[in-house]
């Protein structure tokens, strides 16, 4: 993105109107990095799953140092169990705001910390990137072609897709085909670089 947001001002030589996404102030040639200020952020159902996981962990501990074995045994589990569960919501909540925060990048409507650093100083910047309602934030991955890889190209798209066997199997046979739909740049790229290696020939649209 290389667009003049109006807030975006050197703090140090006070170049006012300075592309987003460059890296160096052409007035001062101070060095320029972007931070997301609401990156990984958790929605309100998130914040209410997060406090039941850890009430639910509160009271296995509680349970676990009230009782004695074998009955700790099976605090103890409760306790693995519930940790393992709040892992794997905590990266949930963490990709998915990743990605909502991506695709507001790729079209602007975003907060973001911008740090100017001269030497030893490093001073930030609040900017507010505006909306660029003609950017292209959700993209399809269409399978053109297996090019004699069928099997290798099926179990990619198996994984990319969750679908059972049969399933991979007729929509490598139909090519082209879309496989996935709506969805972010990253995770397009990531699919035709896993359909690529596997052999396929395929288009991020």
């Amino acid at each position: 993105m290389a667009r003049s947001i109006d807030d975006m001002k050197c703090p140090f030589c006070g170049k006012k109107d300075i592309e987003y996404g460059l890296a160096l102030c052409a007035g001062c040639h101070a060095d320029i990095q972007y931070d997301v200020v609401d990156r990984n952020s958790a929605t309100a159902s998130d914040a209410q799953m997060i406090e039941r996981l850890e009430k639910q962990a509160d009271k296995a501990k509680r349970d676990f140092d009230a009782s004695s074995w074998p009955f700790n045994g099976f605090a103890m589990k409760r306790l693995a169990k519930i940790a393992d569960e709040m892992e794997v919501f905590a990266k949930n909540v963490i990709g998915r705001a990743n990605d909502a925060v991506d695709r507001r990048l790729q079209r602007g409507e975003t907060t973001s910390i911008v740090t100017f650093t001269r030497g030893d100083r490093s001073l930030d910047v609040q900017v507010y990137v505006p909306l660029d309602l003609d950017a292209k934030v959700d993209f399809d991955v269409v399978l053109v072609a297996h090019n004699g890889k069928k099997m290798n190209v099926t179990a990619a798209v198996r994984k990319l897709t969750n679908l059972g066997m049969g399933p991979s199997i007729k929509l490598v046979d139909k090519v082209p085909t879309t496989l996935l739909t709506r969805v972010s740049q990253h995770d397009a790229e990531a699919a035709r670089r896993e359909l690529t290696a596997a052999g396929a020939t395929v288009e991020v649209r």
